[in-house]
């Protein structure tokens, strides 16, 4: 929570998860609250007071302290196209290859490890091919 605008979009976003979560449409699927805790209270009224929307933001926000965590994926370090050729070949070597998620230029928003399974499978083949060129793998 170092960044403020990150805090700012947890924040707001833990208010809507917390609206929908509330939703008259879920009441016979809602038994009790596992997380987060009672005292966080119910949704905000729209028409609250900004005590009672500052005292709202203040629980939150040591809820999300507490129990948040981030969701990595590290990967990009050894971008394809300016470390790794296409065929995943590190630029300026021989028999050196990268399979792994540095190679993914961007990070994704969804997890990696399919995607990372993938660049693994797609290495053994280029590998495969390079070795047995007349070969139908």
């Amino acid at each position: 929570l170092d960044e403020p605008e990150d805090k700012r979009k947890l924040i707001e976003t833990f208010r809507l998860a917390r609206r929908l979560a509330n939703a008259p449409a879920l009441d016979s699927w809602r038994c009790f609250s596992i997380s987060p805790p009672p005292w966080l209270g119910s949704p905000l009224k729209p028409d609250c007071s900004e005590k009672e929307r500052e005292l709202d933001t203040q629980r939150i926000t040591s809820h999300i302290s507490r129990f948040g965590s981030g969701y990595w994926h590290p990967c990009g370090t050894c971008k394809m196209g300016s470390v790794v050729d296409t065929e995943l070949n590190v630029i300026g070597t021989v028999g050196l290859r990268v399979a792994d998620a540095s190679v993914i230029p961007h990070i994704p928003r969804v997890p990696i490890a399919a995607t990372v399974m993938m660049i693994g499978a797609r290495c053994a083949y280029l590998i495969a091919s390079s070795q047995h060129p007349t070969s139908k793998l």
